[in-house]
C-alpha cells in the first residue's frame, strides 16, 4: 500500500472517530424506493427528496426550519435539467458541515492520476519540490433539498498551467487572490 493510501485511510478513520456521531450507521427511518434512471433507491419516506425531487418549495422549508434565513436562497432560481434522470439543479444546502484534512503527497503520482484534458486546464500545485497537496473533506448535509446525507470526497489542490509556481507562496497567492 503506498504512502498515499496510508494516509487516506488515516484520515478516514480519525475523520469517522472524531466526527461522525455514535450509532451514526443504523437507518431508523421509514424508506421509499424510487427510480432514479432505472436504479431502486431508496429514500427518507416522506421526506424533501421523496415528496419534491429536489425542487421543494422554500415556503416548507420556512415551515419545517424557521430558524433557517432563506433570503439567500430566494434570490436563485432552480432550473430542470437531465443528468440521466429529470432532476433540479441547483440543489440548496440549507444546514451543513464539514472538516477537511491536508497532506502532501507524490506530485507524478497526482498527475498520473488526473486525466490529459483536465492537465490542460490545471495542474497540482507544487507545495515543494516532488509534493503536491490532496485534501480529504467528509460532509455532513444535515439539511438540505435531498433530506440529510453524508460525502466524503477527495480531492487534488491545483493551479492553472503557466502560473508561477513559487511552493507555499503559491498556494498563499491563491487563497488572497480570485485567479485561481
Amino acid at each position: 500500500m503506498n504512502i498515499i493510501n496510508r494516509k487516506i485511510i488515516a484520515g478516514g478513520l480519525l475523520l469517522q472517530a472524531l466526527w461522525l456521531p455514535a450509532g451514526y450507521a443504523r437507518q431508523t427511518d421509514a424508506q421509499s424506493i424510487i427510480d432514479i434512471a432505472g436504479h431502486q433507491v431508496p429514500v427518507k419516506a416522506g421526506g424533501l427528496y421523496d415528496k419534491y425531487r429536489s425542487n421543494p418549495p422554500l415556503s416548507v422549508i420556512a415551515e419545517q426550519a424557521p430558524d433557517i434565513d432563506l433570503s439567500w436562497f430566494n434570490t436563485m432560481e432552480k432550473s430542470r435539467v437531465n443528468i440521466g434522470f429529470s432532476s433540479y439543479s441547483p440543489n440548496f444546502y440549507y444546514k451543513n458541515s464539514r472538516i477537511t484534512a491536508v497532506y502532501t503527497a507524490d506530485l507524478a503520482q497526482l498527475r498520473a492520476l488526473m486525466p490529459p484534458q483536465i492537465l490542460q486546464q490545471v495542474t497540482p500545485l507544487q507545495i515543494w519540490p516532488g509534493r503536491g497537496l490532496i485534501a480529504l473533506t467528509a460532509y455532513a448535509y444535515h439539511y438540505c433539498d435531498n433530506d440529510s446525507y453524508n460525502e466524503i470526497a477527495l480531492s487534488v489542490i491545483t493551479t492553472k498551467p503557466g502560473n508561477l509556481h513559487l511552493g507555499p507562496l503559491s498556494l498563499l497567492r491563491q487563497s488572497l487572490t480570485d485567479d485561481y
